[in-house]
């Protein structure tokens, strides 16, 4: 697929992690290559797998296939942004209780980010530490309901 960026599966993130314990999955969708690389470095210490992709227009059969824990969706895209996708996971019957993490350099969107459905906004920059702090925090969430 052209518009995917980066698959992380990697050595180093196998080995951070117990093999008893499930690694989570996130799916990206992040059209900056460099907070890709970024996002890898983050992910791959922090034992996770994903994938990333520039861009998407439906974003549920790319879930159906990796079977992500969480999306974490940048907000400006080039074909829709995070607040169509967020709402197309949002209003699937299969994928409205997966969370989902909108992430944006306008800090203006905070303030509207309620009514896109998502479980959490992060401005950018943010510091690598916040963002495994959310997204954990989301991951234990969707265990318990």
């Amino acid at each position: 697929m052209k518009n995917m960026l980066y698959t992380g599966f990697t050595d180093i993130g196998l080995s951070l992690i117990s093999p008893v314990k499930k690694m989570k999955r996130i799916l990206v969708v992040e059209d900056d290559e460099i907070l890709i690389e970024f996002l890898n470095i983050i992910f791959t210490r922090s034992g996770y797998v994903y994938k990333a992709y520039r861009y998407t227009e439906n974003i549920i059969p790319l879930i159906e296939e990796f079977e992500p824990d969480l999306v974490l969706l940048d907000y400006t895209l080039p074909l829709l942004n995070g607040e169509i996708l967020c709402n197309q996971i949002k209003h699937c019957p299969k994928t409205r209780m997966l969370p989902v993490i909108i992430f944006s350099a306008h800090s203006n969107m905070f303030l509207s980010v309620g009514k896109y459905g998502c479980d959490s906004f992060i401005g950018k920059p943010f510091e690598p530490k916040y963002l495994i702090q959310k997204i954990e925090m989301h991951l234990i969430r969707a265990q318990v309901h």
